[in-house]
């Protein structure tokens, strides 16, 4: 091999190296990525869970408020 080739032939393995490297970087920049998508997921569906349980809450106690009403519409107490 002439110094020539040898010098083209380590050129192109370092640029052959520095777009591995450069991929591996977009790869892990697509896994944090991903890891945050994962993240915000989890909390969304943290929040609904929340919601439902505060509307679960919501629909008892009203519930509750009533029952006494309506059991108690007929009576003399209700109609003061």
């Amino acid at each position: 091999m002439t110094p020539d080739e040898r010098r083209r032939l380590h050129t192109n393995l370092d640029q052959h190296n520095e777009a591995a490297r450069a991929f591996r970087e977009s790869s892990d920049a697509f896994d944090q990525a991903m890891d945050a998508i994962r993240q915000t997921v989890a909390a969304v569906r943290a929040a609904n869970e929340a919601q439902r349980d505060a509307l679960d809450a919501l629909i008892a106690a009203n519930t509750a408020a009533l029952t006494p009403a309506i059991s108690l519409r007929g009576s003399h107490v209700a109609r003061l």
